[in-house]
């Protein structure tokens, strides 16, 4: 067989120039084609994922916004109770004393006034005492109970022998414990 060349050179160069350029048309569209669906792959991506990030901080938020007014409610509570406490540790059970006072007092001594000062532990009595020797009672029990010291009875309170106007002036035993278990054995 036999080939015969009909086509002259410079076609045949057009032909291969048209050709290559075909090639090269083809292997640039193939090129962004596949740029174009890498950058479709990441934006659809970087949706994603900003979605997802989205959706993340606002859980987180809502639980921190949720722990937050718990430590707050927390924290409240922490300071009712150091509140109460400070409180329970100012107690003194002043009931339990003057109902011991009042049931050691003879019945012709009458109190008209009586004046406990928390800060300093120390009580001051003044009343009527209608004879010297209700009011005597009155002293010796003081002198002698364990829930006072330093009892201050003033000379002038016995001077008379009856219609006595009295002062007396005692420190209070802080000694909590003894005097809750002391009151709490009476009842």
């Amino acid at each position: 067989m036999m080939q015969l060349n009909l086509i002259s050179q410079e076609l045949k160069n057009e032909v291969k120039l048209k050709h290559a350029y075909n090639l090269i048309k083809t292997a640039g569209l193939i090129l962004v084609l596949l740029v174009l669906i890498s950058t479709i792959s990441l934006l659809l991506a970087k949706y994603f994922l900003q979605e997802s990030f989205n959706q993340i901080v606002a859980e987180t938020t809502l639980i921190t916004k949720n722990s937050q007014s718990y430590n707050d409610r927390v924290r409240e509570i922490n300071q009712q109770l150091n509140a109460v406490s400070g409180i329970q540790n100012d107690f003194f059970p002043w009931s339990f004393l003057i109902e011991d006072m009042a049931s050691n007092t003879p019945s012709d001594v009458a109190f008209s006034s009586l004046r406990i000062n928390n800060a300093d532990k120390t009580v001051k009595i003044s009343g009527l005492a209608q004879l010297r020797s209700d009011l005597l009672k009155l002293n010796d029990y003081l002198q002698n109970s364990d829930d006072f010291n330093n009892v201050n009875f003033p000379l002038q309170n016995i001077l008379e022998e009856s219609n006595i106007n009295f002062d007396i002036k005692a420190e209070i035993n802080t000694d909590l414990s003894d005097l809750i278990t002391k009151y709490a054995k009476n009842r």
